[in-house]
């Protein structure tokens, strides 16, 4: 944009502006013509340092946001009364984070690494949040910023880095943990890729609901086997743990026998079907099922086959094998399963057209990944509004969680339906 400047200097304008012609223009009256200037990628860092503290919020968001603007400008724009001001800056800035640290020698560097701390302390939490969602990822990020944003009051802020940053240690956050951290920073920690066994056990001991839960249900999470089962111990009233403690990969034989005295009667048909426990749990699961149907629970009976009969699980598998070799396993059967067939029928259906395990399609709905079921939903060749009818036979979620159809195509790329598929192929 270089109207005005080209009418005041001809064709000057268009070429590179003489320090002086800068000069004289930095101070006109027209806002225009200083925001001319502000955005031009061939100005002097000195005139763009003066444009800094200009009257003209304009204009010093022009010049936050010019890569050609020195960084002692920068430190000045991070601490401007304006938030859009900040909110540009923050933008531009988190792009340098890889090369900036608290302890560098270079003047420069140091100037650009102060003003990214100032705006990690800003008091906008959209300012922070810009700074949370750029440098959740990065690997090379300040680790004194990193830990401020985790520590950040605002869960939009500390939410992305607590769940993503690589940079954060296990002693960051075991204090942030420690810290009394909110219900929703636990959760963010409990969902991340990698959670060791120590971070695993303060999570545990804290017993928050949702973030034991989404914990358990973290297949990547390590957890010690004493972890598991005092969190068994703690899970009798805790409906939201059972189904992820059933499907949890090598339960301890004593995990399983306890869950066995208190999860629900569907959840006793996945764990008696669990290939990692011997033949002696096995029937110890039996017997505490007995008891509790000897104790009134007759909507336990069937639940667990004393003989050598086949779970309805099994059944389904069967029945869709054939249907599947037959060639009349499709879009339109798999519909008519959903209208009354049982979901045993579903989770079969999907499993033989998306080829994959039928315990992953199982531990997919178990853990209420809605992104997982689409997925497989996609790979087996079914339509994106037929995936939100298999949304709501399988996963106990609210309407406002379910993945619509946009358009009569799926919401989430190709790309991540592609990466989902893998992640829950991989659960079993």
């Amino acid at each position: 944009m270089k109207g005005l400047i080209n009418k005041l200097f001809g064709e000057a304008g268009k070429k590179e502006i003489s320090y002086d012609r800068a000069k004289e223009l930095a101070g006109h009256e027209d806002e225009v013509v200083r925001l001319e200037l502000a955005e031009r990628p061939d100005m002097r860092p000195e005139i763009l340092y003066f444009l800094a503290d200009d009257a003209s919020p304009t204009v010093r968001k022009a010049i936050a946001v010019n890569e050609r603007t020195p960084h002692h400008a920068d430190l000045i724009l991070s601490k401007d009364p304006d938030a859009e001001v900040r909110e540009s800056l923050a933008e531009k800035i988190v792009r340098l984070a890889p090369e900036l640290s608290a302890g560098d020698q270079d003047k420069v560097k140091r100037m650009a690494y102060d003003a990214l701390e100032t705006l990690a302390r800003d008091e906008l939490t959209r300012v922070r949040m810009i700074l949370a969602e750029s440098l959740k990822d990065v690997a090379g990020a300040p680790p004194a910023v990193i830990r401020k944003l985790a520590f950040d009051t605002e869960l939009v802020v500390a939410g992305p880095i607590l769940e993503h940053s690589p940079v954060l240690t296990d002693q960051d956050l075991i204090d942030i943990i420690e810290n009394g951290s909110a219900a929703g920073r636990l959760s963010s920690i409990s969902k991340r890729a990698t959670v060791s066994e120590n971070v695993s056990g303060y999570i545990a001991a804290t017993g928050d609901e949702n973030a034991v839960a989404l914990l358990l249900a973290n297949v990547s999470a390590q957890i010690r086997e004493e972890t598991l089962d005092s969190i068994v111990d703690d899970a009798a009233d805790i409906v939201s743990w059972h189904a992820p403690l059933v499907s949890r990969p090598q339960i301890s034989n004593f995990a399983a026998k306890r869950l066995a005295g208190f999860v629900a009667a569907n959840l006793i048909r996945v764990l008696s079907i669990r290939q990692d426990l011997d033949p002696d749990t096995l029937a110890e699961v039996k017997k505490a099922v007995a008891a509790r149907i000897e104790q009134g629970e007759e909507q336990l009976l069937g639940a667990v086959d004393t003989e050598d009969t086949q779970t309805p699980l099994e059944l389904a598998i069967e029945k869709v094998g054939k249907l599947h070799k037959s060639g009349e396993l499709n879009e339109a059967r798999v519909k008519k399963m959903l209208a009354g067939e049982g979901s045993e029928m579903v989770i079969a259906a999907l499993a033989a057209l998306a080829e994959i395990a039928v315990p992953a399609v199982q531990k997919t709905a178990q853990t209420q990944n809605v992104k997982g079921v689409v997925s497989i939903c996609y790979k087996a060749g079914l339509s994106a509004k037929t995936a939100e009818l298999v949304q709501t036979d399988l996963l106990d979620v609210g309407t406002d969680e379910i993945l619509r159809a946009q358009g009569g195509s799926f919401s989430m790329s190709e790309d991540d339906m592609e990466w989902q598929f893998e992640f829950a192929a991989d659960m079993v």
